[in-house]
């Protein structure tokens, strides 16, 4: 996005920043906790991927040609969310 001057990138990148912080918030709770409330975490990713996917994707049909689009299932993308959440506890534990 940013080698082909999108001109929302800032917001965009933005948008993912303000994930990351939730997700950090939710790892501190966990920290304090006994365990991670995974139906929460899993909310948040949610609600998240909506409305991202609803409000900045939804820009970036335009530069279509920049993204390769690929149907992923459910449980390929709970794998996903599920490796990049013990990735992420691996980096901050």
């Amino acid at each position: 996005m940013e080698k082909h001057n999108y001109d929302h990138f800032k917001e965009h990148q933005a948008d993912h920043e303000r994930l990351l912080d939730e997700i950090r918030d939710i790892t501190i709770e966990f920290e304090n906790a006994t365990e991670l409330d995974d139906e929460r975490f899993t909310q948040k990713l949610n609600n998240w991927f909506q409305i991202h996917f609803g409000t900045h994707d939804s820009r970036l049909h335009g530069l279509a040609h920049l993204i390769d689009h690929e149907t992923v299932s459910e449980s390929t993308m709970k794998t996903m969310i599920r490796k990049a959440k013990n990735a992420f506890l691996r980096k901050t534990g």
